[in-house]
């Protein structure tokens, strides 16, 4: 198990509705791949603590860094874990 903690500015033009369907649909996916975390945002800042299967973390995030709605991802911290801290 590992865990990943990046952070991200939202794209220009991201509105409240995109921001909600990103999250809900990130939630609905990640619950589905075992992946677990939280999601921190404040205006057009995102901070995500993301918890898994190695493989399917690294996956996951990679999709992440080719999101056009995040600009400048960038890992603060990545590491293998005994258990997750969001499950």
């Amino acid at each position: 198990m590992r865990r990943i903690i990046y952070r991200s500015t939202a794209a220009p033009g991201l509105d409240k509705a995109e921001m909600f369907r990103l999250v809900y649909h990130a939630r609905v996916s990640n619950e589905a791949k075992g992946l677990s975390g939280v999601l921190l945002q404040t205006d057009d800042h995102l901070l995500q603590i993301l918890e898994g299967e190695t493989w399917k973390l690294f996956a996951t995030f990679d999709t992440i860094r080719r999101d056009p709605r995040h600009l400048g991802v960038e890992v603060l911290y990545e590491r293998s874990i005994a258990q997750p801290t969001f499950p």
